[in-house]
């Protein structure tokens, strides 16, 4: 089953969709679980909640597959996922896999945790580890005089507000593609893409890590080299 905001690939490959409203999975989420309680639903389609609830619990072993959009929908009531996630064990076993937009996402936040004990929103400033502000990227383009994006493209995947803001400061772009943020970028350093034309290792999306090695030759460095070289200037 698909719930989504929209119409997408996805849904046309599925024949049970569920139109969801834009920040409206809280209410999705909690409508379904008061029908697991064996109460009436307070949002949505009373008839659809059921239905969904229904199809929840025939499932043997069910995955739910969070996207970007329903984690800041949630933002501060993530808890409610949490809720969500042991109720449905309660009545079979159920898993759940973010979906995680660019490569290595989640190998970047596990190496986060690791080294400052959070897994983003992390402030280096003044050489300690400090987590916040909720938007770090809101907050530092409002706020600093120069930006490094590397292997990322903010003015395509930020709030329109946020990439304004970006577009005022001077920006250095590291990455192998063409994007709205190199072409505001004063400074664009084309880099190796990792798993074809450089090696390394990665955590796939169950968490699960893997090396590998070049498939093609290039002369472009990796962003890693980039960044080593930029720190040995400094």
């Amino acid at each position: 089953m698909v719930v989504d905001v929209r119409k997408s690939a996805t849904t046309k490959l599925c024949g049970n969709y569920l139109r969801v409203p834009l920040g409206g999975d809280a209410e999705i989420i909690s409508a379904i679980m008061a029908v697991m309680d064996g109460k009436i639903p307070k949002a949505g389609d009373k008839k659809r909640m059921i239905e969904l609830a229904t199809f929840l619990r025939k499932a043997e072993f069910g995955i739910i597959f969070p996207g970007e959009a329903m984690i800041s929908s949630l933002h501060d009531k993530m808890e409610l996922l949490e809720s969500f996630m042991a109720r449905l064990n309660e009545v079979s076993t159920f898993k759940a896999i973010p979906m995680i937009e660019h490569f290595n996402t989640l190998g970047f936040c596990q190496l986060l945790h690791e080294e400052t004990g959070f897994m983003n929103e992390v402030s280096f400033q003044e050489g300690q580890s400090v987590h916040g502000p909720k938007n770090c990227v809101a907050a530092a383009a409002k706020s600093c005089d120069a930006g490094l994006v590397v292997g990322s493209d903010p003015l395509s995947s930020q709030p329109l507000g946020t990439a304004r803001s970006l577009t005022k400061i001077p920006l250095i772009a590291i990455d192998p593609h063409r994007s709205l943020t190199t072409d505001a970028a004063r400074v664009v350093i084309p880099s190796a893409i990792y798993g074809l034309e450089a090696g390394g290792s990665a955590m796939r999306m169950d968490g699960i890590s893997i090396e590998f090695e070049p498939v093609v030759e290039s002369d472009l460095p990796s962003d890693q080299q980039i960044l080593s070289r930029i720190k040995e200037e400094i």
